[in-house]
């Protein structure tokens, strides 16, 4: 069998461009904060935190006035976020000191989306 690459190139409105780019804001920012509270709560309080838990956090964060624009963007890329943030802890769950927990690398803007995870309103062609 035969494996085939192809690659290409998206080129979008700048009206998507805007979107893209804000969705990526919030998935960073729900990462970013997740992470600094289980740093906390690791450091602090020497308790562990769950996916469960950072979701239900992420929920109360959407319902405040500060991170109501969470709200804008789809869902799926700000809990896949945390998703990969409780996979990327799971393994480090052992490890003591002040580089646990941290995220390495040059992948800024490395998101995954769910088939299905964008409203079909939201792209007009």
């Amino acid at each position: 069998m035969r494996h085939r690459v192809y690659r290409f190139r998206c080129y979008p409105t700048p009206a998507q461009a805007e979107h893209l780019r804000r969705t990526f804001g919030c998935a960073r920012l729900v990462y970013n904060k997740a992470l600094e509270y289980r740093h906390e709560a690791y450091f602090r309080r020497g308790e562990a935190v769950t996916y469960n838990r950072t979701s239900a956090m992420l929920t109360r964060w959407k319902q405040t006035d500060r991170y109501a624009y969470l709200n804008d963007v789809s869902s799926v890329p700000p809990q896949q976020a945390l998703r990969h943030l409780q996979k990327g802890q799971a393994p480090l769950s052992s490890l003591r000191g002040p580089s646990a927990g941290r995220r390495y690398g040059r992948h800024m803007q490395a998101n995954r989306f769910a088939a299905g995870g964008w409203p079909a309103t939201r792209w007009r062609y």
